[in-house]
């Protein structure tokens, strides 16, 4: 597209920026005619990244780990979801006033919602936790524990949410549901998260790739039912959009530019 001084500018923010917000949002800018573009940028300072935001007259910026939490201080106000799971992963940019967004729940929510509502294992500790037990809290889902490679971090995790947590060594119950919240899904099989397989026959992982990850890869081998990240990652998409340009766009078109720039 031509770029002009008229060019609605919007970024993500991440210390290794992926291609995936880029290619989704610039390719339904131009079908819908918009004088839009999306650029991914580096950043790992949660403060320069807003006086960036603010100098450069940045419409929009998506947000990813570890900024979720740190650009909290740096806005001027911040939604009720954001504020609840104190993860921020859109910013709005209202003519100098800044407000952070958290689409990532609507995304875990839609991608779960039809899942029947049983026992829940996260694995992971971070962030992210906050926003994945807001949203299942949110289905209906009661009966949630946490585990990670650290009990520590899994228990502080898990008090923050009022849920439980386990250590992953002495894990001794089959769980309806497993939700992988960190990276090591990418790894090989022989990583503590796989043997989880054995105590559940449903899988989501939260990791956002255009091909599945090894954990998806053996789920799908075991004929278990295997929700990737990126469908979350496409309604996350589309309710940042909404935060952005004020409506959603279809949800069909997401997924038509996804499998025709990846799955092709």
């Amino acid at each position: 597209m031509k770029i002009n001084n008229q060019t609605k500018v919007y970024i993500s923010a991440s210390a290794k920026p992926g291609n995936f917000g880029a290619t989704v949002y610039n390719n339904l800018f131009k079908k819908m005619g918009m004088n839009c573009i999306y650029i991914p940028r580096v950043f790992s300072d949660a403060k320069k990244l807003i006086e960036a935001v603010k100098i450069m007259n940045i419409m929009g910026c998506s947000v990813s780990m570890p900024l979720k939490g740190l650009v909290i201080e740096y806005l001027d106000a911040i939604d009720e979801i954001a504020q609840k799971t104190e993860s921020v992963n859109t910013i709005v940019n209202n003519s100098g006033y800044l407000i952070g967004y958290n689409a990532d729940c609507y995304g875990i929510e839609k991608v779960l919602q039809n899942v029947q509502k049983g026992t829940v294992l996260i694995y992971g500790a971070g962030s992210v936790v906050n926003s994945i037990i807001f949203s299942i809290k949110k289905l209906g889902f009661t009966d949630i524990t946490v585990t990670a490679r650290s009990f520590q971090k899994a228990n502080e995790s898990a008090k923050k949410n009022g849920v439980i947590a386990k250590d992953i060594n002495i894990l001794d119950d089959s769980y309806g549901l497993i939700i992988n919240a960190t990276p090591a899904s990418i790894k090989s099989g022989e990583h503590q998260l796989f043997s989880l397989l054995n105590i559940t026959e449903k899988v989501f992982d939260l990791v956002v790739s255009p091909y599945d990850t090894n954990f998806i890869v053996e789920a799908k081998q075991r004929n278990y039912k295997a929700i990737c990240g990126i469908e979350m990652c496409k309604y996350q998409l589309q309710k940042q959009f909404e935060y952005y340009m004020g409506f959603k766009p279809d949800i069909a078109e997401i997924s038509t530019i996804v499998n025709d720039m990846y799955c092709n």
